[in-house]
């Protein structure tokens, strides 16, 4: 589907040929780039809006959040189970950007995002368990995205620590 808000195919789009010569980024598919400019290096990250990880930090730091998010093990196992139902889709996407572009494909992670032991403030909805959730989650991400990176013959770029020193709490 449509990779910005107004979610229109990529066939149904008018103007193909500008949007990929513009370097527009969102609007093409990867391959579809790699194919018609064969870059010698691509970064690519993917995952996060196919697991809505969006809706994940709102439904838990968001104020009409009262309790624990995702605090049952049902909740986390079906977290995982779907991150980890993007594995194939990762492997092939990785797979066709490098088959199209003939480099070198680095693929990057997600950063931690909070600090465990880290004091959340007022702003910050997140209590200990899941600020120590959000860890793990973002580890296990990380984990899922490096072997589909490693299976595909692609470069695993690991920034779980990106944002040391500047987390939330």
């Amino acid at each position: 589907a449509g990779q910005v808000k107004d979610k229109k195919e990529w066939g149904l789009r008018p103007n193909k040929e500008a949007i990929i010569s513009s370097f527009a980024p969102g609007y093409a598919q990867q391959d579809q780039f790699a194919a018609e400019y064969k870059p010698r290096t691509t970064l690519l990250t993917i995952s996060g809006n196919d697991i809505a990880f969006r809706d994940i930090i709102i439904g838990c730091v968001g104020p009409h959040n009262p309790g624990t998010c995702y605090q049952y093990y049902e909740e986390r196992l079906a977290l995982m189970n779907q991150i980890l139902g993007q594995y194939d889709r990762m492997v092939a996407t990785y797979k066709d950007v490098l088959q199209q572009s003939g480099g070198r494909l680095y693929v990057t992670g997600y950063p931690q995002v909070a600090a465990e032991g880290g004091s959340c403030g007022a702003n910050v909805h997140l209590d200990a368990e899941e600020v120590k959730f959000s860890a793990r989650l973002i580890t296990y991400l990380n984990g899922v995205i490096a072997r589909a990176a490693a299976e595909a013959g692609a470069y695993y770029v690991d920034t779980g620590l990106a944002l040391k020193n500047y987390r939330l709490c």
